[in-house]
């Protein structure tokens, strides 16, 4: 007979915050690019190839426009497939859209819980429950991200890891 979870939670998406980092990486490496060919394209005295300069304009639409979209959307279908189920004993998770990674993690393998919220995450009142088990590397564990009331679901999970101990 399988349990019912005492508590499920999901991730927030923000929207375009929760990309701003690429696409801003993204927009200056294109702004980059198109300067380039406007540099060179000026030192050659307009001798650069037409194929090359069309090359030019279409990276820039790609680093400007394609990559902050295609992020957008796999992260945004990522947040809406991961959920988070807690049962009395142990965490169990589905994180993320092309690659699905399911775990349960016993609470009595916990060993250590903290709570992060980055200045973003203060503005939208969300937050990452780090949950710490006792393997080496990053995936010792489970990072509970961009859910929201994130003090109340600490302080709940703190207690319900107190009485697993």
């Amino acid at each position: 007979m399988k349990t019912e979870a005492k508590l499920v939670l999901k991730p927030r998406f923000l929207g375009w915050m929760s990309v701003f980092p690429i696409a801003i990486n993204s927009v200056i490496g294109g702004v980059g690019m198109l300067a380039f060919g406007f540099f060179a394209n000026r030192i050659t005295n307009g001798g650069i190839p037409i194929p090359i300069k069309i090359a030019f304009g279409l990276a820039f639409i790609l680093f400007v426009f394609v990559i902050p979209f295609v992020a957008y959307v796999l992260k945004k279908n990522t947040y809406s497939q991961t959920e988070y189920r807690l049962f009395d004993d142990r965490l169990e998770y589905a994180e993320g859209f092309l690659n699905v990674e399911n775990k349960s993690i016993g609470f009595d393998n916990i060993q250590e819980i903290s709570m992060t919220r980055g200045i973003i995450q203060k503005k939208y009142g969300i937050g990452t429950i780090v949950l710490k088990t006792a393997g080496q590397g990053p995936n010792a564990g489970v990072y509970v991200r961009d859910i929201e009331n994130p003090e109340d679901i600490y302080e709940t999970l703190k207690q319900i890891l107190s009485h697993n101990k």
